[in-house]
């Protein structure tokens, strides 16, 4: 583990936030892009889901799902 979030001790408690967000796609080429996701309808993009802890300004993590 690199980050800070990783090192503390496992019986601290640590709220870890989850949000999704989606990304548009604007080109011709955006492979896995789908209709739908975000914006306008009709636009294409992307889905992230992101885990962070803001006690320490930390991103655990970062999943792009295609639909």
């Amino acid at each position: 583990m690199h980050g800070i979030a990783g090192k503390r001790p496992k019986e601290e408690i640590m709220f870890v936030d989850i949000d999704m967000t989606g990304f548009i796609a604007n080109g011709q080429s955006y492979e896995g892009a789908e209709k739908g996701c975000v914006g306008k309808r009709g636009s294409k993009g992307y889905k992230a889901s992101f885990a962070y802890v803001h006690a320490y300004k930390e991103v655990l993590g970062c999943l792009f799902v295609v639909p």
